[in-house]
Parts: C-alpha cells; sequence; structure tokens
C-alpha cells in the first residue's frame, strides 16, 4: 500500500507519511509531523508543525490543526474545522 500525495500539495521536510495515506489537493503540511497509515487529509487543509496524528484518521476539507496538536486513533475532524 503506498502514500499518495496530490501534485498541488506541500509536504514539508521532516514530515512522515504512514503506509496507505492520501492527502489531496492545496494541502500544506509543516514539518516535523507526523501521520499515521491510512488516514485521508481533504482537500485545502493546513497542519502545523510538529503535530501527531494517529493511523486511520480522516481530515475533511479545509483544516486548521495548530502546533503541536495530537490525535488519537480513529478520529474524523470535520470540514472546517479550526483547532
Amino acid at each position: 500500500m503506498s502514500v499518495r500525495v496530490h501534485p498541488t500539495a506541500i509536504v514539508e521536510d521532516g514530515v512522515q507519511l504512514g503506509e496507505g495515506t492520501s492527502i489531496w489537493d492545496g494541502v500544506h503540511i509543516r514539518r516535523n509531523t507526523v501521520l499515521g497509515d491510512e488516514c485521508i487529509v481533504g482537500e485545502k487543509t493546513y497542519i502545523a508543525y510538529d503535530v501527531r496524528i494517529g493511523h486511520r484518521v480522516k481530515i475533511n476539507a479545509m483544516v486548521y490543526i495548530c502546533t503541536a496538536v495530537t490525535i488519537e486513533d480513529g478520529v474524523m475532524i470535520s470540514a472546517g474545522t479550526i483547532f
């Protein structure tokens, strides 16, 4: 199972993406962030520095996750959520 990153997404150095994770268009993931296996990051989402995201997490479109947030396994985050 491979990682899929849309060509318009920005994934900075030091980001770790788990197996089967999908990153959609317009996403920006900042350095030192870790995403687990089988995650989905919806379009135009911004994930700041040092964020930890568990396995099988679905992040819908236009979500803002600020620095140092931890999201546990199996969580779904609704579109437009701001942390």
